[in-house]
Parts: structure tokens; C-alpha cells; sequence
């Protein structure tokens, strides 16, 4: 959950900021590891997000930087396995710190009712991970969920007004894979994409759907950080998505 409060100065330039309140819980569940589970109850924490913005609205062009920091999570997971040669383990309490994000999202008026669209996303993910003391231990230092390397995601699209009530838009999405072995729980390495989109629009009323196509990039998992345990190959995913908005 989000709030944000924005300032427009009569140059056209923007700032905007405000707190957002992100809550997280977790159970897992690996049998070929000491028949290993994992529960941890939900957690809340803050976070807050800051940005700046340039709009010339004659020509639709907006240029906005935003930046979301991490929010801290602290667990005390409950760890059952086969293995119980390790009671000091169990119950240990540990810290997730979802990661920050930073977005770069342009548009441009191109010709009369099209306009050009795009974003550049950069994600912390390697300062996450998912690694409950027991689960942690015996995997030698493997985690439930981690990334290698930190992500760059980038978009770019083109909409067309068709009508005052009615326009479409179509985007393609690109991230580049990172190599290396990928955690159990978050087998996935790069990915691109095609979204079509269409918005009703009538009086005050928005109404925004679309559906996306994401072709998933082909990953390897691990147990032991050295030997391959699965491989994801061929993997695809479709979203469907609808937002309605009323402006007052």
C-alpha cells in the first residue's frame, strides 16, 4: 500500500514522494532436502518512495525518475526437517530486506494521436535473499530464494488515440539474462515480452486492461552451488491485468 503526494512548479517539473507499507510471510516446503519445511508469519514494514518528473502536456511528453527503497522484514521462521542434529538452529530469527528499485518511464507525442512509450527498471535483487538458518545449513549455504545479479529491465511501445473514448497500445519488454545457477523457488534467468493494451476513457471515468505474453529465460538450479539439480527450459507465462480509475 502506497500514498504519494506530488508538487507541479509552474516550469513543468514535478517531485513526488511519499511512504509505502509492504507486508510478507512465507511457507515452504522441500522434501528431497531432509523432508525440510518452513513457515514464517506475516511482517510488516515501511519503505518510502521519492521522485522527480518534466511534462510539456502540448506534446505529451513526460520524463520521470522514481526511486523505491528496500523495506526490512524480520522473521523467526519455523524449521522442521528429518536431520535433527541441529537444535541450535531452529528458531533463529532473521532479516529480509526486500530489494530497492530505481525506474526511469518516458512518453512522447510522435505524431498527431500516437505517442511513443518506454521505461528502464534497475532492481537490488542481489542484495535479497530468502535463507532460514536451518535450511541455510543444510544446503552448505544455499538459500530458499536469491539472485546472482541485479536486474535491468528495459520496455518500449507506442500508443494510438483511435477515438475521443477509446485508444490501444502495444509494448514489447526486454531483460537480459545473468547466468549462473538460479535459487529452487526462483528458477528463472532474463525473460522478453509483447503487451497489448486498451483504455476506455468517459467523463472521469478510466478504464486501463491489457494482457501480456512473457517468454521466461531458460534457468539451472542448485542445492550444493556447484552441481546443476534441475534445468527450466522453454517456459512461458500470460498476465491479464484491468485498472479503473475515477479523477475527482
Amino acid at each position: 500500500m502506497t500514498g504519494l503526494l506530488k508538487y507541479t512548479s509552474a516550469s513543468n517539473i514535478s517531485v513526488y514522494g511519499g511512504l509505502k507499507y509492504q507486508t510478507m510471510s512465507a511457507v515452504a516446503s522441500v522434501p528431497f532436502i531432509e523432508t525440510y519445511t518452513g513457515n514464517a508469519a506475516k511482517d510488516g514494514g515501511l519503505g518510502y518512495v521519492v521522485g522527480v518528473a518534466y511534462e510539456k502536456p502540448e506534446i505529451a511528453l513526460r520524463v520521470a525518475l522514481t526511486y523505491n527503497s528496500k523495506v526490512k522484514h524480520n522473521f523467526t521462521p519455523v524449521e522442521t526437517t528429518s536431520f535433527t542434529l541441529l537444535p541450535e538452529l531452529f528458531g533463529v530469527p532473521i532479516t529480509v530486506d526486500t530489494p530497492q528499485s530505481v525506474n526511469l518511464e518516458f512518453q512522447s507525442g510522435v505524431a498527431k494521436d500516437t505517442l511513443v512509450f518506454g521505461s528502464i527498471r534497475w532492481v537490488h535483487w542481489s542484495n535479497f535473499k530468502i535463507a532460514p538458518k536451518v535450511y541455510s545449513t543444510l544446503t552448505r549455504g544455499g538459500a530458499l530464494v536469491s539472485y546472482a545479479k541485479d536486474t535491468i529491465t528495459y520496455s518500449l511501445g507506442v500508443g494510438r488515440k483511435l477515438n475521443e473514448n477509446w485508444a490501444v497500445s502495444a509494448s514489447l519488454g526486454y531483460e537480459k539474462p545473468s547466468g549462473g545457477f538460479s535459487a529452487n523457488l526462483g528458477p528463472t534467468d532474463g525473460k522478453k515480452s509483447l503487451t497489448l493494451g486498451a483504455i476506455y476513457t468517459r467523463d472521469n471515468i478510466k478504464i486501463t486492461g491489457g494482457v501480456s505474453y512473457v517468454k521466461v529465460g531458460n534457468a539451472q538450479t542448485t542445492l550444493d552451488g556447484r552441481t546443476t539439480a534441475a534445468n527450466f527450459t522453454g517456459n512461458k507465462a500470460i498476465g491479464v491485468g484491468i485498472k479503473v480509475g475515477y479523477s475527482f
